[in-house]
Parts: structure tokens; C-alpha cells; sequence
């Protein structure tokens, strides 16, 4: 996909691809998941939500980080070279950040081990650290698909995301029923694991067959992975603070209850999600350009998209379980209010993404960060109040709603005045 040819037609393809396979096979993933919650108890499925909170919230910190370095270093080197195979691209981003994927396997097992004990109350399995270690798997899978969805393929990099959704969902179901939590818990990362191995043969066969000087990551590609895993970071302490203070107040069952309503309101994230990865390749590729006007002309579409797609999906989420939760999960009670406040701040959070996308495609990287610092402090003395002041479930989760609003203010001020200096003068100063 060229870098001016997201017309209308280009917008029906992007989100054609990009958001329709992916939210197929993210649906597929929620029923399977969801059908996990009525096999296991409410503690169970607790415990089960607390190691996939851990090991997909730790992962994530570096993994988006990395697919965003990867997109964007792909869009960068396709521009300036003028092709690239999709070969070429996976070798390329893999290799450029090897020396950082072997630090992030380090950290994982050392973070998720030390989350696990201190969520837990101070308890540890022999499993968690094998379950940090398999971590590493989602962080070169989100490399594998950016490096794909930098190339501007949008059908193969759906296709992925729809795949390992699918199976995740599948095999969680399966080894959960068959194994428990844990083995629920070790499903999810499956399918990343397979896709892992297949990029890491794609490297070395690549490399093996075009002998080549050690790509080095360029400073805006390094720049992005240290920014994203900064903002990620600071982001996941609210969900981890939230996710703590429940099972400390209210216990597993607790916990139980709150997972199965944000799976509900994640539905409201998926089509930004998927779009993300794909808007920013195309972004990255129209900067490189130095194409500003489409440049925003494609991010004030993408930022409308958001919109409207948020607020449908955050209605149908909370018509959904008002009128079916109780008779499909009667076990987990007040999922009904949960689940709209879950939706409320979701759908803000989604808004934020699409600003935060535009944001870094702009290199505006410390706008990106201080927003997710802030909005963190904001959810940290909510939940510090609430713990305080309120004994209740809806209060605590409130904090995201909080949190996701302050989010988006802060990107939006921030986006116009880019934008706006975009047009004031060209090439707009960055933060390289």
C-alpha cells in the first residue's frame, strides 16, 4: 500500500483486513474464554485472570514496543530502499533488536516471578518462572506481524492476529479444562510460541541466504522501543495496582468477576487494536514521505474510525451482558454495572490509542509518555481513596475510567498542537 493511496476505497481495505480478521478471530477468543469462566469457579477463573493479567501485562510492556520499533523501522527502510520482501522485513526487524529481545527474556522471567508473588500474597509455583520465560514468545510474535504490517500488508498481518487469537482461545479452553488455571495460562501462549520459532527460522534462513553487515537499528527505531516500554510500563502499574488492591479487599472470586467483565468491555478495544498496527505503518510511511497533508488527513479519518467504532462496540458490550450474563454466568454476580463502567473507560482508552498511534508516528515520543504518567497517578490515588473510603467493586474499577479520560485530554491537546505546527511549519521539530 503505497503511502497516498488510503482514499476511501484504501479504508475499506485497511479496515477490511486489519480489524476484520482480527476481531473474527478475537471473537472466537472471547466465546472460548468466556465458556472457560463457566467451567471454572469464580476463585479459579481468578487465578487463571491473574497469571494471564501478569504474563500478557508484562509481555506487553516491551511487546507493542517492539512491534511499534519493528513497523516503523520496516516503513523507514521500504521508503528509502524501495523494496523489501516480507522475508526480508521479519529478518530485518528480528535481527536489528536481537541484543534487546535477550535483555526483555531476562526481565520477563524476573518480573513475572516477582508480580506473581506479591499479587499473590507472597505464594510462588514452580511454573511461573517457566511461564515468564515463555512470555518472549508474544514480544517476537508482535515483531513477526509489525515488521509484516510496516510493509503496508495489511491481508497477511489480519490473517496472523486472527490465527493466534483463535488458538489462543482454543488451547486455553482445552488445557484449562484439562489442567486447570495453569494450564490455561500456558494455552495462551501457544500459538505465539509456534509463530515465534517459524520468525526466528525466517531470520536465519534469510540471513544465512543474503549474507549481509549486522542491520543496526536507527535512533528513531531505539527511541520508540525505550518510549513504548516506558509508557507501557507506567500504564500496566494501574492495572496491576487495580488488579492487587481486588484480590487483597475481596479475593479470587473477586478477581473472577472483575476478568470476566473486562473481557466483556475489551471488545470495545479490538478494531482499534488491530487498526493501530496498520495505521501506523502507514503514518510512519507518509512522514518518511514528508506527505504532512495526507499525513493528517489519514490521522483525522483514523482518529474518527476510533471514535464511532469505540462508542458502538461499548453500547453492544454492555447491551450484551444486561440482557444475557445472568442466565449464561449466574455465579458471577453485578457484572451488568461492572461492565459498563469497564466499557465507558475502554472506549476512552481506545480514543487515547488512536491519538497516542498519531502521536508517535510524529516522533512526538515524550508527549506519548508524560500522558500515560500522568493518567497512572490519576488511577493510583483513586484506587488509594477508594480502598481507603469504599468497600466496592464498581468504585475500584472506576479507576479506569479516570485514568483512560485523562489519557485521552492530555494526546488530544498534545496531537492538535503537532498537527497544527505541522501546518504553521514544515518539516514541525521532533523529539528524535
Amino acid at each position: 500500500m503505497a503511502p497516498s493511496q488510503l482514499d476511501r476505497r484504501g479504508w475499506r481495505r485497511l479496515i477490511l483486513y486489519s480489524s476484520g480478521l482480527g476481531l473474527a478471530g478475537k471473537i472466537i477468543n472471547f466465546g472460548t474464554l468466556t465458556a472457560l469462566a463457566v467451567f471454572l469457579s469464580p476463585a479459579e477463573f481468578g487465578h487463571f485472570s491473574v497469571a494471564q493479567l501478569i504474563i500478557t501485562g508484562a509481555a506487553s510492556i516491551v511487546s507493542s514496543s517492539f512491534g511499534m520499533a519493528a513497523n516503523t523501522g520496516v516503513a523507514h527502510v521500504s521508503v528509502v530502499t524501495g523494496k523489501m520482501s516480507p522475508f526480508e522485513a521479519v529478518a530485518y526487524a528480528i535481527h536489528s533488536l536481537r541484543k534487546h529481545i535477550g535483555y526483555t527474556l531476562i526481565g520477563l522471567v524476573v518480573l513475572v516471578s516477582l508480580l506473581y508473588f506479591v499479587i499473590m500474597g507472597g505464594e510462588f509455583s514452580y511454573w511461573v518462572p517457566l511461564l515468564g520465560f515463555t512470555a518472549i514468545s508474544l514480544v517476537i510474535t508482535d515483531i513477526f506481524i509489525g515488521a509484516i504490517a510496516g510493509l503496508g500488508a495489511v491481508r497477511t498481518a489480519g490473517s496472523l492476529d486472527a490465527a493466534r487469537a483463535m488458538v489462543a482461545g482454543a488451547a486455553a479452553l482445552t488445557l484449562g479444562i484439562i489442567f486447570g488455571p495453569v494450564g490455561a495460562a500456558f494455552g495462551l501462549v501457544l500459538f505465539d510460541a509456534i509463530l515465534a520459532i517459524v520468525a526466528l527460522a525466517v531470520t536465519l534462513v534469510t540471513r544465512k541466504s543474503s549474507p549481509q553487515e549486522d542491520p543496526a537499528p536507527n535512533a528513531s527505531q531505539i527511541a520508540t522501543v525505550y518510549a513504548g516500554i516506558t509508557t507501557n510500563g507506567v500504564a500496566q502499574i494501574a492495572n496491576w495496582a487495580l488488579l492487587a488492591v481486588i484480590q487483597a479487599t475481596m479475593g479470587l472470586a473477586a478477581v473472577g468477576t472483575y476478568s470476566v467483565a473486562n473481557r466483556f468491555a475489551t471488545l470495545v478495544l479490538l478494531v482499534p487494536g488491530f487498526l493501530a498496527k496498520n495505521v501506523l505503518g502507514e503514518l510512519s510511511r507518509l512522514r518518511e514521505a514528508r506527505n504532512f497533508p495526507s499525513l493528517r488527513r489519514v490521522a483525522s479519518r483514523y482518529i474518527a474510525w476510533i471514535l464511532v467504532c469505540s462508542a458502538v462496540a461499548a453500547v453492544a458490550a454492555s447491551a450484551i451482558v444486561h440482557f444475557a450474563a445472568d442466565s449464561i454466568l449466574p455465579e458471577y454476580s453485578g457484572l451488568t454495572v461492572l461492565v459498563l463502567i469497564l466499557s465507558i473507560g475502554a472506549a476512552f482508552r481506545a480514543s487515547a490509542t488512536a491519538n497516542g498511534v498519531v502521536l508517535v508516528s510524529l516522533g512526538a515520543r515524550r508527549d506519548w509518555i508524560f500522558s500515560d504518567l500522568f493518567a497512572t497517578i490519576v488511577a493510583i490515588a483513586w484506587l488509594s481513596g477508594s480502598a481507603i473510603y469504599f468497600d466496592s467493586l464498581e468504585v475500584l474499577v472506576a479507576a479506569t475510567v479516570a485514568s483512560a479520560f485523562t489519557c485521552l485530554v492530555l494526546r488530544v491537546l498534545s496531537m492538535r498542537k503537532r498537527l497544527n505546527d505541522i501546518e504553521s511549519t514544515s518539516p514541525v521539530r521532533l523529539d528524535e
